[in-house]
């Protein structure tokens, strides 16, 4: 359990390092905002290729694609859906658990460098969003048999996002 938390903070650190990063270089930030948005926009596609994966030949991975993109015009915290991803990783096998964290930490540089609303209070609302998921792991065996769906419907609402 130790290493599940280990795994989440750090995937979360790229957010911060993001604002750090931010911090430093605010000059450069007006002529980067460009390629830091194309950088978020390749991650988050690489994610979801990371997702549908394992899914690649489950005949509902569409609809639970489908279902993914309906549900993330509706609820749009893209911090959840990384926790989501990450939570739902841990049930893969271990290297596309390292490649997924690995991931979510990149999409955190550019998102953190971008964030507008850089508050202390905003990034603990998008860390709890983050670490919401994380409770699913108690139910591991529950979630195995149908781990598919809720994969594309994952990959479907970043999909989305980007």
């Amino acid at each position: 359990m130790y290493t599940t938390i280990i795994i989440f903070l750090i995937s979360f650190s790229g957010l911060l390092c993001g604002r750090l990063l931010a911090h430093i270089a605010k000059e450069e930030l007006p002529a980067g905002r460009r390629y830091f948005h194309r950088l978020q926009t390749t991650l988050l596609l690489l994610l979801v290729v990371i997702l549908l994966y394992p899914a690649l030949f489950n005949p509902l991975t569409i609809i639970g694609f489908l279902i993914g993109i309906v549900l993330g015009r509706y609820f749009r915290h893209r911090y959840f859906y990384l926790g989501l991803a990450l939570t739902l990783s841990f049930m893969l096998p271990s290297p596309l658990l390292l490649l997924t964290a690995s991931v979510i930490f990149l999409y955190g540089l550019p998102y953190g460098t971008l964030l507008k609303a850089a508050t202390p209070e905003h990034i603990i609302t998008l860390f709890m969003f983050f670490i919401a998921p994380l409770l699913l792991l108690f139910m591991k065996e529950t979630l195995l048999p149908s781990l598919d769906i809720y994969l594309s419907v994952t990959a479907g609402a970043l999909f989305l996002r980007t």
